[in-house]
């Protein structure tokens, strides 16, 4: 919410405030608040102009594997004698990398 405030101090075309002005409006509208600093003015103003948008990304990806899974594929890695091999097992998914020397 705070974000979108931010954008709206900061103005837009011809009409535009700079970092440090719109720091001093927000301290002085939300006095409760903690103090903002440039920084953080700029880097709402960069993901502004880069995403269009200033929502929160999600930070891992939905299917982001569990340790068991990540110990699958650390367990199966082997070598002998004969050459590597490598198995990795995601859920159902297996899949074999061999490299034999003959």
């Amino acid at each position: 919410m705070h974000k979108i405030t931010i954008l709206q101090m900061n103005g837009y075309g011809d009409r535009t405030r700079t970092q440090a002005e719109v720091v001093r409006l927000f301290q002085k509208k939300y006095p409760e608040l903690p103090p903002i600093s440039q920084g953080t003015v700029s880097k709402i103003e960069k993901q502004f102009r880069e995403r269009g948008h200033v929502r929160q990304l999600k930070k891992y990806p939905p299917n982001k594997p569990s340790d068991d899974q990540k110990l699958d594929v650390q367990v199966y890695c082997c070598c002998s004698g004969n050459g590597a091999s490598l198995r990795i097992k995601w859920g159902t998914f297996t899949h074999i990398i061999s490299d034999t020397k003959e």
